[in-house]
């Protein structure tokens, strides 16, 4: 068995699907999705295991070419990934950040239903990087911590939610389908095709409800300006 992993700094998607980090405080309530929005019971696609591990010593040319890396990382090994703790000189530099594993402390999730409770989302993982400002304007990692209190799910990463992108034409298409009257299901069905494969779709049933949803509220909240 693998053991998962997750760490500070996890992306989210945004309004229409882009990436961005989310805090400390907005990561409580994430949880890893241990049952697929889609699961046919066929084979989960092979995870690339080309990046290789994170050492003491390694250098990037900037702080998101750091996340980046450590988020292939993560999913290649199968564990999220959160911003822990940064510091910010004067100047607007960030001096140094850390990435921990998204499941570091102890906060529980609030289970709604006590007859199926979720996996506790945080059980003290101590995976991490530290990532300090060196000389040349990049950064380099200080210090690594690869160990995990928790088993990683690499077949599965997919599924989580820093990983499940859209980019913003799909996302204006599923806008478009929502104003046309077509359903939530035939507009996941047509994402399906496009991809060619449901297991290589990252684009779930709840992802396309969330982004029609905000886009409802947006236009609900734009004609109560005009009035």
């Amino acid at each position: 068995m693998a053991f998962a992993i997750l760490i500070v700094g996890s992306p989210r998607l945004s309004s229409y699907g882009f990436l961005c980090t989310l805090t400390d405080d907005e990561y409580d309530e994430v949880l890893v999705d241990d049952e697929p929005d889609n699961d046919d019971g066929t084979e989960e696609p092979k995870v690339d295991d080309g990046v290789e591990e994170p050492i003491v010593g390694m250098t990037f040319s900037s702080e998101e070419e750091v996340r980046s890396y450590y988020m292939r990382y993560a999913k290649q090994k199968g564990f999220e990934v959160r911003r822990r703790n940064s510091r910010q000189s004067k100047d607007g530099w960030v001096r140094w950040f850390t990435l921990v594993c998204a499941r570091q402390g102890t906060t529980k999730s609030q289970a709604s239903n006590i007859l199926k409770p979720r996996q506790t989302e945080r059980v003290g993982c101590k995976a991490r990087i530290n990532a300090v400002l060196n000389e040349d304007g990049g950064y380099t990692l200080s210090s690594v911590i690869l160990d995990h209190t928790h088993y990683c799910s690499p077949g599965k990463a997919r599924h989580f939610r820093c990983f499940k992108k859209v980019d913003a034409r799909v996302a204006k298409r599923l806008e478009i389908n929502d104003e046309a009257g077509i359903r939530t299901s035939k507009t996941f069905q047509s994402v399906i095709v496009e991809a060619g494969d449901m297991r290589i779709c990252h684009l779930g049933k709840r992802n396309v409800k969330t982004i029609l949803r905000k886009h409802d509220n947006f236009v609900s909240e734009l004609e109560a300006l005009k009035l």
